[in-house]
Parts: C-alpha cells; sequence; structure tokens
C-alpha cells in the first residue's frame, strides 16, 4: 500500500514538474534570443529617445512627454524599474522582455482550454509559435511601451474572461477595475483605447442578440461601473492629450494608408519584413505567408461552437483593433496605420494562427503541410531579423552599429583624455547619447543646430537643455579641448561644412551611413 502511494505521489509530482519544465525552457530560449537580437546591433532612435527620457525626474517625465505624442506611463515604469535594476541597455530591456514573457503566458493560457483533448498535447508547439513570431520577438524586447501594452490587453482579457465566466467576480469593483486597466492602457499607447472600443462592441452584440434591446440597461450596469471608472481616471490627462492630439494633426511621418500598407500586415508578422521590402524569393514566401494565416484564422473561425468565453472575445480582439487603426487612417485624419501599433494585440493574433493550424493539422493533410510551412517560415522570419537586428532600415541606407563609433572612439582617446562628441542631428544623437552612457563615455555629448529646437515632439528633450546643444563651433566649451569628434550622417553633412579652419582632420572612419572624425583644436593666433 505504502509502495503504491508512492509510486502515485512520484507520479503527480512527475507530471506537475515536466510542465514547468518546459514552460522554463521554452521562455529561456525566449529570452536568450530576444537579448540577442537587442544587442546585436545598437538600439535606434525611439529607443535612445526612452533613455534620454527617463534620465529626467519624475515630474519632468511627466512633462515632457506632455510635449509629444505618447501618454507618461511606460516612461514612468522604465524609471521606476531604474531604481532597482540600474541603467544599463539591457537593464532597461529586461523591462520590456519581462512583460513580453508575462503576456504570452497569460494568453497562451487563455488559448489551452480551446485545444480539446485531441490537441492539448501539442500546447508546447503552439507556446513555440507564440514566443518565436519575429514581430513579437522584434518589438517584444524594444525600449519602448510595445511589451508593456501588450500585457496590459492580456490581462484585460483574462479579467474579463474571469468577469463573464465566474458568477462571484459580479461585484461592482472588479468592474471598476476593469475600468482602471483600461485607463492603464490609455496611459500607456493611445491606440489602447481599441481595448475599450473592442469589448463595447463585444458587450453591446451579443447582449442584443441573446437578450434583445430591452435588456441593455440591465445587463450593462456593470459596463457603465467600468466606463465611469475609465473617465474618472483619464480625465486629468485629457486636456493635455488633446493639446498632443492637435500637435499630429499638423503633420506626422507615417505614410498615407493604401492596399500595400494592410497587404504588409500579416507578412511582418511572420517574416517581419513589410512586402515592399522583400526581394527575389523573399517575395514569393510574403504571399505564401499570407495565405497560411488566412488558412489558419479561417479555420479558427471554424472551431466547433463552443461556450468558451475567450474564444468569443478572441474574434473581436483579431478585427477590431485592426478596423479602428485603418478608420482613423482615412482622410480627413491623419495617416496612422502602422504595423507595431498593432503589436498590442500581436499575442492574439498568434496563438489565434497556431490553434487554427493545429486544429487543421488533426484533420487534413493540407493543413499538416501548412503547420510545416509556417514553422519554416517562422525560421526564416527570425534569420531575417538576426540580419536587421533593432535597425529599422533595409534597402534605403545601409545599416550601421552606433556600439562600433562609441568603441572607435572609445580606443581612440586616452584615459584622462576628456571627450566632446558633436552630432550632427536628433537621430544620431540620442543613438549616440545612450550608447555612450552605457559605455560609460558620458563626458559631454551635444546636438549641433544652427538654429534654436522647437518646444514640441522629440526636440522636447534637448529644448531647454543648453548643456545637450550647441548653435555654433565656436562655441567657448570648445575653446579650451584639445580635439573633438564629430559623428554625422555622411549623405547630408550637416556639421562638416562649419568645420573652422583653425580645426586640423586626425582621423576619420565610415560605419554604414555614418561617419565619425576626429578633429585637434589648434590655438587661434591673435
Amino acid at each position: 500500500m505504502a509502495t503504491k502511494q508512492h509510486t502515485t505521489a512520484n507520479t503527480v509530482t512527475k507530471h506537475a514538474v515536466r510542465p514547468l519544465m518546459y514552460t522554463m525552457v521554452i521562455v529561456g530560449l525566449f529570452v536568450a534570443w530576444a537579448c540577442y537580437i537587442a544587442y546585436r546591433n545598437s538600439i535606434w532612435h525611439d529607443e535612445s529617445y526612452s533613455f534620454l527620457m527617463i534620465q529626467a525626474s519624475f515630474s519632468k517625465i511627466v512633462y515632457y512627454t506632455s510635449l509629444d505624442v505618447h501618454p507618461p506611463l511606460y516612461y514612468l515604469l522604465l524609471k521606476a524599474w531604474t531604481v532597482v535594476f540600474g541603467q544599463s541597455l539591457l537593464a532597461l530591456n529586461a523591462f520590456s522582455i519581462s512583460c513580453m514573457v508575462a503576456a504570452v503566458l497569460v494568453v497562451w493560457r487563455l488559448f489551452l482550454p480551446l485545444l480539446g483533448k485531441s490537441i492539448y498535447k501539442y500546447r508546447w508547439l503552439l507556446l513555440i509559435m507564440m514566443f518565436f513570431g519575429p514581430f513579437l520577438v522584434r518589438y517584444g524586447q524594444e525600449m519602448r511601451m510595445y511589451a508593456l501594452g501588450a500585457l496590459i490587453t492580456a490581462v484585460v482579457l483574462w479579467w474579463i474572461r474571469n468577469l463573464l465566466d465566474r458568477p462571484n467576480w459580479q461585484s461592482w469593483w472588479r468592474w471598476a477595475l476593469l475600468g482602471v486597466l483600461f485607463a492603464a492602457g490609455f496611459y500607456t499607447h493611445y491606440f489602447l483605447l481599441f481595448n475599450v472600443v473592442t469589448f463595447g462592441l463585444y458587450f453591446l452584440i451579443t447582449t442584443i442578440r441573446s437578450k434583445g434591446v430591452s435588456s441593455l440597461w440591465k445587463a450593462w450596469h456593470g459596463w457603465y461601473t467600468t466606463i465611469i471608472a475609465f473617465v474618472v481616471c483619464i480625465a486629468p490627462w485629457l486636456p493635455v492629450a488633446a493639446n498632443q492630439f492637435s500637435q499630429v494633426s499638423n503633420g506626422f511621418w507615417i505614410a498615407p494608408l493604401n492596399g500595400s500598407t494592410i497587404f504588409s500586415y500579416p507578412i511582418s508578422y511572420v517574416l517581419y519584413w513589410a512586402d515592399w521590402e522583400l526581394r527575389s524569393w523573399l517575395a514569393i514566401l510574403a504571399y505564401l505567408a499570407v495565405a497560411i494565416v488566412a488558412m489558419a484564422l479561417y479555420r479558427y473561425w471554424r472551431i466547433p461552437p463552443s461556450n468558451n468565453t475567450f474564444y468569443k472575445i478572441s474574434r473581436y480582439w483579431l478585427v477590431v483593433p485592426l478596423l479602428c487603426l485603418i478608420a482613423i487612417s482615412l482622410p480627413p485624419l491623419q495617416p496612422a496605420f502602422h504595423t507595431r501599433y498593432l503589436f498590442f494585440w500581436a499575442p492574439v493574433l498568434y496563438g489565434a494562427i497556431g490553434v487554427g493550424l493545429l486544429y487543421g493539422a488533426i484533420r487534413s493533410w493540407v493543413y499538416r503541410v501548412a503547420l510545416v510551412l509556417y514553422m519554416v517560415l517562422l525560421i526564416i522570419g527570425n534569420g531575417l531579423l538576426f540580419t536587421a537586428g533593432n535597425v529599422s532600415t533595409f534597402d534605403q541606407k545601409k545599416p550601421f552599429s552606433m556600439n562600433s563609433i562609441v568603441e572607435y572612439i572609445a580606443s581612440n582617446t586616452g584615459d584622462n583624455q576628456q571627450v566632446f562628441i558633436i552630432s550632427d542631428g536628433l537621430w544620431n544623437f540620442f543613438d549616440l547619447y545612450a550608447t555612450a552612457a552605457d559605455a560609460n563615455l558620458t563626458d559631454n555629448i551635444v546636438v549641433f543646430n544652427k538654429d534654436q529646437y522647437g518646444k514640441y515632439g522629440n526636440s522636447s528633450l534637448v529644448f531647454d537643455r543648453p548643456d545637450l546643444t550647441i548653435h555654433s563651433l565656436n562655441d567657448n566649451r570648445l575653446q579650451n579641448l584639445e580635439t573633438v569628434w564629430v559623428v554625422e550622417d555622411v549623405t547630408q553633412k550637416a556639421v562638416s561644412p562649419h568645420i573652422p579652419a583653425h580645426w586640423q582632420l586626425v582621423q576619420t572612419a565610415t560605419y554604414g551611413y555614418a561617419q565619425v572624425s576626429q578633429y585637434r583644436i589648434t590655438p587661434v593666433t591673435p
């Protein structure tokens, strides 16, 4: 009897330990791959903007974000994160990676009840497909608010599932907390308002279908509590948001919406690059990716009728945010459609694709082939991501690594020699500042601009910072220096034409489209 009980205990322990072990292995592989992608090339402009932002105090962060296009929550949390983990680039990327791991695991757990007995054993394959989607790897580790927004969306979905499935969750404060979660999304990225719209449409349509229009007031008492809590939370920031939107309405960098833009949406999730960035045989794979994604979602939509609440709401989350982003990108509004702005719902899309392919694979050889091809495409997509790192250019400018430039400057600088670096514009300056700070090379780094920078947008971080800007190469700060470094875009040469005659070129090196030059400042004879 004792032997039987001992055997049973060992079996239970084994069944409990193995799933945890498999999960930890997959998560560990994702974390390792995401960290490698983050550092294969240097961080880019948007990430380095985040780095410069968190150098300010908490109150200043709120002020600076009010002058830009995004709300402040991500920057505030990232600043708080640095109190514990420091400001190394690895530590800062780790915040996003942690959020991404949590988001994928939450959504994966929500998908598991859909698998059924026949394909439940393939749940680890589903987790791999979710974690290693190239688009998710790329933006899941970026030092921006995308991973945090994906985590908030995942928690929102989990919270809604519990509110609708569990009778003991029907209390006003739980509905109010849903409003707080919606507000957290609003303070992270304004497009997370689409979560509010999506759930509102879901609740409206399902209530009318099941109980009729007359039952809306009674059925929606919890929803009204959510909206009240949401409005109360966001009300203090609404005047700021209105001012930000007025700045964006005057012009933004996103190109007008067209068919190719939308067509690139599924392609970039599988192969990372958009269709117009792919050449030769990769262009053929782009069409294959679209076909497989369409097949998978079609099969997901035709899962046998189920009372699973998450399955019902997930179909809304696959469609409504996409339609919302398209709608606000149409004239007379300014274009706002960019694939990465749909990243907040990426775990849901990857999960639905995986579930659809797995359901189809147990019933049809066509779907089994599609599943194999999809896994091959994910491998190719991660390979294309490997060649890019965090560089967002493909066929326009030759990518470069700011790490290489900083290493070059450091290797050609004496131990006690003061380093003064001049950058040619904000795009290179932010990258240079963050990378140099990570290498403890932060004596003086300034951005050259003959005119005063504007108060709004990314220039707000240097608008009232004379220590970060220089308007003339005859500035007093340069008078007592022996050497100075200049980093500029070789296609524009914004600094070189203004080099004073008493500056002598010592050495220069080119990395992609960036050029770094060292000048010796000779004393001016009176």
